[in-house]
């Protein structure tokens, strides 16, 4: 089982970002970024609300590991089913030559 160090390398990996970057992104130095994922050192609770709202992260999943990663809030989910429909929209236009 992944500890909560490695689900937070896992998704700074995923967001091909370096320790120093994604510490900035949550107001932690680099070091502190090492420390968590080298568990040395466990989160705080600030530290770990901060992946949550900033980073849109699923506090269960980087707490237990179990569900999806990141939280898809109402409004991408609105966006993504916009594009979707725009793009499903353009495809018939095409394929009745309009």
């Amino acid at each position: 089982m992944e500890s909560i160090g490695q689900r937070i390398k896992k998704v700074r990996e995923l967001q091909h970002l370096t320790q120093q970057d994604f510490g900035n992104k949550i107001g932690v130095t680099k070091q502190a970024v090492a420390n968590i994922e080298n568990e040395r050192c466990n989160p705080s609770i600030t530290i770990l609300c901060e992946f949550v709202v900033k980073l849109n992260i699923n506090a269960n999943w980087l707490l237990t590991g179990n569900g999806d990663i990141f939280i898809v809030k109402e409004a991408q989910q609105d966006e993504q089913l916009e594009k979707l429909v725009a793009q499903i929209v353009d495809k018939k236009m095409r394929e009745k030559g309009l």
